[in-house]
């Protein structure tokens, strides 16, 4: 059975699965897992490979110990054996998908749905028509011993609010009980239910919610409340996840189950847990509770007392024992930083380049963002995008990665693409030379005295860097180890004349004059990409209030480069370097750096196509409104951010067209463009929110960031000894438990000692 079965298709279900979800190629037949949880397993179409144990299991039997091998059958043209139970067969996630897409509401099934919620649980069919017309409560007929049953989704909560359209984990209820249970869940990949208002048109836009543990008692009350969002949690434990539902400004009424006894694990516990932690994040939320231990709302609607029982509704009571911290943990963790998705660039450019960051123990999008920066300084200032009238870009970036002193800036920016730039101005320079001497040795009809041609640059003053402009009209790029040197060299920092003036108009890429007493030189389109690494702790050197309010700050685009969890193993290590000098995405972006390189000094404007125009300005008014409801700090960001969106644009319709000066700057190439901004957006809103922390929270953040440096555990005399002289020990220990009632951290007494764990 084994080999009629592709090894290719069970690969790709595999992938597919879960445990592999964040897997991603690395070589012609070789996944590697991009979230460095083992980052010593390999997945192949010949089965695993474990560099560290030695331990392999061929294709067949992984997939026989995942559980996919009856999907693989149907797909290869056989029947699966095993459909008696849905939790029995196959990846429960993917098995939940697939019942909840084959689960119907025809009028049939609509009747089978009102018999359970109507004629047994007395809620009237005006509480829930609606979310059968829209899908929402589906009905699953008895198929072999699996008896029938209402189903309803668990909705996966993204970083941005918003609701996964997919379904990957559904809640079963039937009347009778099925395996000792009359109510089970299938599936993993889900968080709660969300069911629209039930009166739309009374909410407008409003984000109203309310929340309860089962289906049943929210229907029951949805007609009292129809103006708000029902969400159901499905269980007390779930009600965790409205943290990841709301935010700021929203509305929230939780009723939480009465379940007599108050601690440790009640209902109206963990109500008032969430209730205080979503308050203490801006959310006008209350936590209500049966005046009566073990009387739900649908109890009370059986009885015929659902009206007197909502007005006997009493407050949960407040928890002593969970209490908050005296600093802000959302802005110590700030905004999380989306990955970027392995679509944008060439597929073997992208590969290289994650080989690159895997190499140096770095993510992904660090080594991402330092090959557009060399882009940038090879495209050069010739090539422009037409957006309005009167509004052209260049493909202008000014970008600080930031990261620890040795994290790895130098040799990613280098493997980046910054010893190729090097090369081909190194290649001119030898050309000059060459040049310069034939100009020495010619007497006769002499020729004017040869240029030399650059790209790069490094700290330079005003006068030194439109000395060197002028010889180079298409532009020269600064780049540096540390930013803070590139700018001090530029006299940013000297207090002195009007250079930081003349610094804030090389990002506006127009004309440019720099009169001095021995020269009066004039750029007419000035090109100026900046780059450089910078530590965390010197950021506010950058975003400082001086630099905010003139307008420097705002200019910079922000690159983290984030340490992966565990470092890679050194034959996995010696493994990658190999796979990095034969690989051809090296080749590739050697290619796409040299026809920029050729074609700078070639004019061109591009133009954007209607739907690429659409999208870009639907995200460039996004920004707007951001910038407006932003505080002073960040508004002008939101503005450069607006600019950025065409410089990206440009950039990447350059690096992926074959004919770019020929053809429109195209959907895709918009879509991509909304994905990169997605990620300087989240970086800067990270950068800021760490410049207005307090002395405690930078503490905070420190411990937190040690702790994932070491591996996401370590023993808490660990972390006093490094911070030894800068955080005293008992302020460490009192920090460590405010961390674990937040749930950020674990604490588990481990011998003499107690040791420290990421959850």
């Amino acid at each position: 059975m084994s080999e009629s079965i592709p090894n290719e298709l069970l690969i790709k279900l595999l992938l597919e699965h879960p445990d592999f979800a964040s897997f991603r190629k690395v070589g012609e037949d070789d996944w590697r897992d991009s979230s460095e949880k083992n980052p010593s397993f390999s997945l192949s179409p010949k089965g695993s490979y474990d560099f560290k144990s030695g331990n392999s299991v061929n294709i067949y039997e992984l997939a026989k110990e995942k559980g996919i091998l009856d999907g693989a059958k149907k797909r290869s043209g056989f029947f699966s054996r095993n459909q008696s139970n849905p939790n029995e067969s196959g990846d429960k996630s993917f098995l939940a998908a697939k019942i909840w897409s084959e689960a119907t509401t025809f009028s049939g099934d609509a009747d089978y749905i009102r018999d359970y919620l109507t004629e047994d649980r007395n809620i009237p069919s005006d509480n829930y028509q609606d979310l059968i017309n829209a899908g929402l409560l589906r009905w699953f007929p008895k198929k072999n011993n699996y008896p029938p049953a209402l189903i309803y989704p668990f909705h996966q909560i993204e970083e941005d609010c918003s609701l996964r359209k997919q379904i990957r984990k559904i809640h079963f209820t039937r009347k009778e009980a099925f395996n000792g249970k009359r109510k089970n869940a299938l599936g993993k990949d889900g968080h709660l239910t969300v069911l629209p208002p039930l009166r739309l048109s009374e909410v407008a836009s409003k984000r109203v919610y309310l929340a309860m543990e089962g289906l049943e008692d929210a229907l029951s009350v949805r007609q009292y409340y129809s103006d708000r969002t029902i969400v159901v949690a499905g269980s007390k434990e779930n009600l965790k996840h409205l943290d990841r539902l709301l935010k700021k400004g929203d509305e929230l009424l939780i009723i939480a189950d009465n379940d007599g006894t108050y601690y440790p694990n009640s209902g109206q516990e963990k109500a008032a847990q969430i209730c205080q932690l979503l308050q203490s994040k801006g959310v006008n939320a209350k936590a209500l509770m049966s005046a009566k231990p073990k009387l739900d709302a649908n109890a009370a609607l059986q009885n015929g007392k659902l009206s007197e029982w909502l007005k006997t509704l009493v407050e949960v009571p407040k928890i002593k024992e969970y209490e908050f911290s005296d600093f802000d943990i959302e802005s110590i963790k700030g905004k999380k930083v989306p990955k970027l998705p392995k679509s944008i660039l060439p597929g073997k450019l992208e590969n290289y380049l994650e080989l690159v960051a895997r190499s140096l123990d770095l993510n992904y999008e660090a080594a991402f963002i330092e090959f557009l920066v060399n882009a940038s300084i090879a495209i050069g200032g010739n090539k422009k995008i037409n957006i309005r009238p009167n509004w052209q870009e260049k493909a202008i970036l000014w970008v600080a990665s930031i990261g620890k002193s040795g994290s790895g800036k130098t040799p990613l920016h280098n493997q980046c693409g910054g010893f190729f730039l090097q090369s081909i101005q190194l290649r001119w320079r030898e050309q000059y030379n060459q040049e310069l001497e034939q100009f020495k040795n010619q007497e006769v009809n002499k020729p004017p005295k040869p240029i030399r041609k650059r790209l790069i640059a490094n700290g330079l003053t005003i006068e030194r860097l439109c000395a060197l402009h002028e010889d180079n009209p298409a532009g020269i790029g600064i780049t540096s180890d540390e930013i803070i040197g590139v700018l001090n060299g530029l006299n940013q920092y000297k207090g002195k004349g009007n250079d930081k003036q003349k610094l804030l108009t090389l990002w506006n890429g127009n004309s440019y004059e720099n009169p001095t007493a021995d020269s009066d030189r004039y750029i007419p389109s000035v090109f100026v990409p900046i780059s450089g690494g910078i530590q965390e702790p010197l950021v506010k050197e950058i975003v400082s209030e001086h630099n905010i309010m003139d307008g420097l700050a705002s200019r910079f685009l922000f690159n983290y480069l984030i340490w992966n969890l565990h470092p890679i193993e050194i034959e996995e290590q010696f493994k990658i370097d190999r796979l990095i000098e034969d690989s051809i995405g090296k080749i590739v972006l050697e290619e796409i750096l040299e026809k920029l390189a050729h074609i700078r000094n070639e004019p061109s404007q591009i133009a954007i196509s209607e739907h690429a125009r659409n999208l870009l300005a639907t995200l460039e008014f996004k920004l707007k409104k951001e910038q407006r409801n932003g505080n002073d700090q960040t508004g002008a960001a939101y503005a450069k951010l607006r600019t950025y969106i065409y410089r990206v644009a440009l950039l990447l319709h350059y690096i992926t067209e074959s004919k770019p000066d020929e053809v429109e700057l195209s959907e895709n190439t918009a879509l991509n463009t909304i994905q990169v901004m997605k990620y300087f957006l989240a970086n800067m809103q990270q950068v800021y929110s760490f410049v207005e922390l307090n002395t405690k929270e930078q503490k905070v953040k420190k411990i937190l960031d040690k702790i994932r440096e070491l591996g996401g555990k370590v023993p808490i005399r660990k972390i006093k000894q490094l911070f030894k002289g800068s955080i005293k020990p008992e302020e460490i220990e009192e920090i460590c438990h405010s961390l674990e009632k937040l749930g950020e951290l674990v604490l588990t007494p481990t011998g003499k000692t107690i040791e420290l764990s990421l959850p």
